[in-house]
């Protein structure tokens, strides 16, 4: 049975959400909703929303990193036959968020999120070092690709090696 260490934290509290309601999404948190929802008009429009209000481009591309980031161990875990119960106890998140990222994720293959994180970073690299000129375009392609990339499955039956590239935040 696979099990995880866990390190507690004085001052960390943990308490459940069962029974209460979800939050509702807003500031950052509704960019990565809506990607987990494939919500394309909606994660462009928080997106659009962030930079309204004075948030770089690279702060943003740094929050899509930070979702696959948790994305990617959710996957991992899930993929490894943790339960939700033992995914929370892992990660130190609440059941309520560790729910939403397993339905977030479901579809979602490893390989296909470590692309999409490999291509996030490799944006990140070429905008700080000046070689994207347009950063906010970029960053637009690469929300649009994560909310349109298929379930793992239905590329396969559309031929396969379009989802690599739609997946790559990079491909031209």
């Amino acid at each position: 049975k696979p099990s995880c260490a866990v390190e507690h934290f004085e001052g960390r509290s943990t308490p459940g959400r069962e029974g209460r309601p979800e939050p509702q999404a807003s500031g950052d948190f509704a960019l990565v909703q809506a990607m987990g929802r494939r919500d394309v008009a909606g994660a462009l429009e928080a997106m659009q929303d962030q930079l309204r209000a004075g948030k770089e481009p690279l702060e943003v591309l740094g929050l899509v990193i930070w979702q696959l980031q948790r994305w990617l161990t959710v996957t991992h875990l899930r993929d490894a036959g943790l339960s939700p119960q033992q995914i929370t106890t892992c990660t130190g998140a609440q059941p309520w968020q560790v729910e939403r990222a397993l339905a977030e994720v479901a579809g979602r293959s490893v390989s296909g999120l470590r692309r999409a994180l490999e291509g996030c970073w490799q944006l990140e690299t070429a905008a700080k070092s000046g070689r994207v000129p347009i950063l906010r375009m970029a960053l637009e392609q690469t929300v649009v690709a994560l909310c349109l990339s298929p379930p793992e499955g239905m590329a396969k039956r559309r031929g396969g090696s379009s989802n690599a590239r739609a997946l790559s935040p990079t491909a031209a």
